[in-house]
């Protein structure tokens, strides 16, 4: 890619993209946190923290929650550990700024807390489009997990109609 090729739009939409799906991981990794806090009060303390932190306290609350079976506690570590560098991935771009260099490649440029020198590293839409299939995947692995987590009797790949308690004649039919 050349500095002449370089399209701040392409990139722009991608880095939307990414954005909507890490928030969307977020989102669930609260969610899943609050479930886990077991009491109102718990769950409030988790309301607006960062994304480090809800990490931090889903890896507490699955080390000591009594529902959770050696299984499912390895499975949301395992689930954890990946958030935790997608998201450490997603800070390169979410702070940084990028430009394009004169050798045609795009570097984004951050500073970090407490520090002099300007961080520069190499980004492109190429990584962005993997890190975006990441989140997506990262969202619907702790989606289903958190739903493993309030319905013990679905299991992983297991078809959730099975498990429901209604027939559609118990819902009647809507008529207009």
């Amino acid at each position: 890619m050349t500095q002449d090729s370089w399209n701040p739009s392409e990139f722009d939409l991608a880095l939307g993209t990414m954005v909507r799906e890490a928030a969307l991981v977020d989102l669930v990794l609260v969610m899943v946190a609050k479930e886990l806090c077991g009491r109102p009060y718990g769950a409030r303390l988790i309301s607006g923290e960062s994304t480090s932190r809800v990490l931090t306290v889903c890896r507490s609350l699955a080390d000591v929650h009594h529902s959770i079976d050696e299984q499912m506690r390895v499975e949301f570590k395992a689930l954890l550990t990946e958030a935790k560098r997608a998201f450490e991935a997603r800070h390169r771009y979410v702070h940084g700024t990028a430009l394009p260099n004169g050798a045609g490649k795009i570097y984004a440029y951050r500073t970090r807390r407490l520090t002099i020198a300007v961080e520069c590293t190499q980004v492109d839409v190429d990584e962005l489009s993997k890190l975006t299939e990441e989140f997506r995947a990262l969202g619907l692995a702790l989606s289903d997990w958190g739903a493993r987590l309030l319905n013990p009797a679905i299991t992983e790949g297991s078809d959730v109609e099975e498990f429901g308690p209604f027939d559609d004649e118990d819902f009647g039919t809507l008529e207009t």
